[in-house]
């Protein structure tokens, strides 16, 4: 140890700054600078996570234009639930169906059930895995302006993601007198698929006339 004292005073003034500046430099790349770029990173996720807030704050709000204009379309058409809610499951779609075509005193009517998988871009976005969307077709018989009040009331049920076919026929019909039109309109829910793989097993169909209704897997 005395030896290194030593040839540490008998190093020049020059060369002991210049140990020193190492020393520094050293100390500096090695724990100051990391310490700076870990602030830097923290700091940059903290304005990421603000500013996200502030963006849900101005959505979630009829303040602004943005929010305005959300909570104008959620109060014409409801808010949808999300893939993966508990409360969105196939029977539920189907109890919410059958309630407004019942709703409106749609009796006889025919009803086919398809699945399909969700795009995975589609369903990436909504960040709830694999998705499959379950429509229904319903056909009936009403009037127009009946079927025009079931649109509606499907549009604004939770249950129901979208409509994603509406076709009315006003042609070949049994009482033309009664001013019906023949509609089918395709009410679909996305539900998400379970860790299994399987989505939950899909309602019996709510035909109310089982000989002319279709399964379709």
């Amino acid at each position: 140890m005395t030896g290194l004292v030593e040839k540490w005073n008998a190093l020049p003034r020059a060369a002991r700054w210049l140990v020193y500046l190492v020393v520094f430099v050293g100390l500096f790349f090695g724990a100051v600078q990391p310490l700076w770029n870990l602030v830097d990173r923290i700091g940059a996720r903290a304005a990421s996570l603000e500013n996200a807030l502030r963006r849900s704050k101005e959505l979630s709000t009829a303040d602004s234009s943005e929010g305005a204009v959300i909570a104008s379309a959620q109060g014409s058409f409801g808010k949808p639930l999300m893939p993966g809610s508990s409360r969105l499951t196939p029977g539920a779609f189907g109890r919410v169906v059958d309630g407004i075509l019942e709703g409106h005193l749609v009796q006889d009517r025919t009803v086919m059930e398809r699945t399909v998988p969700m795009a995975q871009a589609d369903a990436d976005r909504l960040r709830a895995g694999k998705i499959n969307r379950l429509i229904l077709d319903v056909t009936f018989e009403a009037k127009q302006e009946t079927v025009i009040a079931i649109l509606a009331d499907l549009e604004r049920a939770s249950e129901v993601a979208a409509v994603s076919r509406v076709r009315i026929d006003r042609t070949g019909m049994r009482d033309e007198e009664a001013q019906l039109v023949r509609a089918t309109i395709s009410p679909e829910a996305w539900i998400a698929v379970n860790p299994s793989g399987a989505s939950e097993p899909a309602p019996q169909p709510r035909s109310t006339n089982p000989s002319e209704s279709e399964v379709i897997p």
